[in-house]
């Protein structure tokens, strides 16, 4: 039975689509069966791996939840990792939310369509910055929820909303989710701790993993020639500070939320 997990924050700019595809990443090198659904109509996940949807005619996750009802073992892409699968997204799918805004049991679109999916390890599902009728269904099929988050005021202001939304969904029933802290700087120490300290009553819930804001990272996101995927910075020949970190969250991944 997979482990599903749900990479979101309702701010952006948190490092989410980075953790998404180098969590799937790192759990398919250590030969894992991932599956990462991109469930953002803007596709960073898609692009991250090095597919490039925007002239081509290949079904995405638009088509499973839409109208068209197609199998997800239909639209499913190979990556460079060869036991990473991808579920592509692209602007089509924000269309699809809007039409699913008016289906009865919206909620629960995408759980009924990962019920049918075998032969995974892991399903890791890259959400949008926004708690629309996308995130809300993965959030209603997850096991576990992974939130990265900023040690910054405006993003632990939107920590505070997605943990009171993750509470009405469940109905009393609690999600097993963990806080992972990305972009860490040795600017700031001070307001960093200050973050940290507003944190301290949830501090179990907070990884020991901390990301931190590199240019290794950012540059892992651009390498690559345009006939070739870009390669996911958990996967580099090279060690780095970034490299390194991800490497930690699959490990403390794996220790935490075992397949």
């Amino acid at each position: 039975m997979s482990t599903t997990i749900a990479i979101i924050n309702q701010k952006g700019g948190t490092g989410k689509t980075t953790t998404a595809v180098n969590l799937a990443a790192g759990l398919a090198r250590l030969d894992h069966k991932v599956l990462l659904i991109d469930l953002d109509p803007q596709a960073h996940a898609t692009y991250g791996l090095g597919v490039d949807l925007d002239e081509s005619e290949l079904p995405t996750i638009s088509e499973v939840l839409g109208e068209e009802n197609l199998p997800l073992a239909d639209i499913l892409l190979d990556t460079s990792e060869e036991n990473l699968k991808l579920a592509p997204s692209d602007i089509r799918l924000a269309r699809t939310a809007r039409l699913m805004d008016s289906r009865t049991f919206r909620e629960s679109v995408l759980k009924k369509v990962i019920a049918r999916v075998e032969g995974f390890d892991y399903i890791i599902i890259d959400c949008q910055p926004t708690l629309d009728v996308l995130s809300i269904n993965a959030l209603v099929c997850a096991d576990k929820i992974l939130i990265p988050t900023q040690l910054a005021g405006h993003a632990l202001k939107g920590l505070s909303d997605l943990l009171s939304t993750l509470e009405s969904i469940k109905n009393g029933d609690p999600y097993d989710w963990r806080i992972l802290l990305t972009m860490v700087t040795g600017h700031g120490e001070e307001r960093q701790a200050q973050a940290v300290r507003i944190l301290d009553p949830i501090k179990d819930r907070i990884l020991e993993t901390r990301i931190p804001r590199t240019e290794a990272i950012e540059r892992s996101q651009m390498e690559g020639e345009s006939d070739e995927p870009l390669i996911p910075i958990v996967l580099s020949k090279t060690s780095n500070r970034g490299s390194q970190a991800y490497r930690a969250l699959v490990k403390e991944v794996l220790e935490k939320w075992p397949a």
